[in-house]
């Protein structure tokens, strides 16, 4: 588990693979990046090229609770696009449950 401040936040995440191609899972719900099969959708995709980044959004997991930002959906997009952002994941696959 690796963990980064993103806008303030701190946001626990795992990369799997190192493909030459990027995509990032996020669970639905308020499930955290453990939930099962997101890691097994994240080896998946790394056997195909992919370097996957499953993360905890704020309020879940191991990352921080924070109540920040107009809504919590807002506030979850700008830590998404701030952690692809700080992780130089340039344009990335997007992958997501009801979140």
């Amino acid at each position: 588990m690796a963990k980064t401040e993103v806008n303030g936040i701190g946001i626990a995440y795992d990369i799997i693979g190192n493909g030459s191609k990027a995509a990032i899972i996020t669970p639905g719900g308020r499930f955290p990046r453990d939930t099962p099969g997101v890691r097994q959708l994240a080896e998946e995709l790394a056997r195909h090229d992919y370097r996957t980044v499953i993360w905890d959004r704020p309020n879940s997991g191991e990352s921080d609770v924070c109540f920040t930002g107009e809504t919590e959906s807002i506030m979850n997009a700008d830590t998404l696009s701030g952690l692809i952002k700080q992780l130089g994941l340039g344009r990335v696959l997007l992958l997501g449950g009801s979140a």
